[in-house]
């Protein structure tokens, strides 16, 4: 087996049981592969009559990939810029202050100020989209924001009794379906049938198989 590269390593396909790569120029030292698709280096000596194996930290694979992206920052990102002033205009006024920028600090402050722009910039943007509102008495009776849509697609129903109106294509009205933190959609159709407004409920509901579509939700909502 020739040197472990980078390279190889991402090639190294995901097999039925796991496997080892060793590498030639430093013996003892390979890449594990496991049926999982989850990569590691181990190193293997002998102690005595006997053989040892040691595993060190993980290599993340693709089916992974917050595990790929953490890596990539801690491996890659973060030794390169580290012993670097930051370069926001914020933080570059301090450089010639008490506090000192070594080790990744520079990075995590321009991280911190870029981050931060992108958010008042989106906020600006978008921020009439995610207006507050006004939550329940069972969840609080507080004020908050909206951080999330659902969005569904639309279609003109069949059902003569809709009048032609649009109803939502929606694969599952579950929000939570975790056993004691159950949270559903309760559609509830205006009297001329012309809008169709979403209530969230708590608990879990008396028939829950009419949640999911595959079974037969289609009378569910025009009802």
């Amino acid at each position: 087996m020739p040197k472990l590269t980078k390279r190889l390593i991402e090639a190294a396909e995901v097999q039925g049981r796991e496997y080892f790569l060793w590498d030639d120029d430093l013996p003892g030292f390979g890449l594990r592969v496991l049926p999982s698709g989850r990569k590691g280096y181990v190193v293997q000596y002998r102690a005595g009559r006997r053989s040892r194996r040691i595993s060190l930290e993980a290599h993340a694979g693709d089916l992974n990939p917050v595990a790929v992206l953490l890596n990539k920052c801690n491996l890659e990102i973060a030794p390169r810029w580290a012993e670097h002033p930051p370069v926001n205009p914020v933080d570059r006024e301090r450089i010639g202050g008490s506090e000192g920028w070594c080790g990744t600090n520079g990075l995590a402050a321009d991280v911190r100020y870029f981050g931060d722009l992108i958010r008042q910039r989106a906020l600006t943007e978008l921020g009439d989209l995610y207006p507050k509102i006004r939550l329940p008495k069972e969840d609080g009776g507080t004020d908050a924001n909206v951080v999330t849509w659902i969005w569904a697609r639309t279609v003109v129903s069949p059902n003569p009794a809709a009048k032609g109106n649009r109803v939502p294509l929606l694969s599952s009205y579950w929000l939570s379906n975790k056993k004691g933190s159950e949270v559903w959609l309760k559609p509830e159709i205006s009297p001329d049938r012309s809008r169709i407004h979403f209530q969230i409920v708590h608990g879990r509901p008396e028939n829950a198989s009419g949640l999911i579509p595959t079974f037969g939700t289609l009378g569910f909502v025009l009802r």
